[in-house]
C-alpha cells in the first residue's frame, strides 16, 4: 500500500525557520561592517575617505553574498 502523505511536514519549509546566527550572518554583520565604513570616512582624512568607501563597499558585498 502506497502512503500518499508528504513527506515534508508543515514546520519544514526552510522559511519558516529563523535561526538568529543566521540572521546576524545575513544582516547585522554587512550592517555593523557598512557602519565602521561610515565612521571612517566620517572622522579620516582624505586617505581614510578612500579606506571607508572600501569597507562599505565590502559590507555590501557580504550582503550580496548572503542574499
Amino acid at each position: 500500500m502506497i502512503d500518499e502523505q508528504s513527506p515534508i511536514k508543515p514546520g519544514d519549509n526552510p522559511r519558516e525557520r529563523t535561526n538568529p546566527l543566521m540572521v546576524g550572518l545575513r544582516y547585522v554583520l554587512p550592517t555593523a561592517i557598512v557602519l565602521a565604513g561610515i565612521v571612517v570616512m566620517a572622522l579620516g582624512s582624505e586617505s581614510e575617505l578612500e579606506g571607508g568607501a572600501g569597507i562599505v563597499s565590502a559590507g555590501l558585498a557580504v550582503y550580496a553574498m548572503n542574499w
